[in-house]
């Protein structure tokens, strides 16, 4: 969901200016408190605001905190985000 959404703020495409929109919209309203979490947005919402969701991700072996490296963030806000996560704040 963050590479889409990150996707979708990057691209520039004049053609499909309008979907990409709706699509971003309503990524920023389904996942505003995801997105609130990850330090990507400060849009106001509740949805998917536990950080249960992003808890569940690290403990797969597959991803653990790699898809923190693909975050737009600086290193400071990545370690701060991650300890988060991780419950030391």
């Amino acid at each position: 969901m963050v590479d889409l959404y990150q996707e979708l703020k990057s691209t520039e495409d004049r053609t499909l200016k309008s979907l990409r929109a709706a699509l971003l919209a309503s990524l920023e309203k389904r996942f505003s408190g995801l997105l609130n979490f990850l330090m990507l947005t400060h849009k106001s919402g509740e949805a998917f605001s536990s950080n249960v969701y992003v808890t569940a991700t690290c403990l797969d072996p597959n991803y653990a905190f790699l898809w923190l490296k693909n975050l737009p963030l600086s290193k400071t806000k990545r370690k701060t985000l991650r300890k988060k996560i991780e419950g030391k704040t």
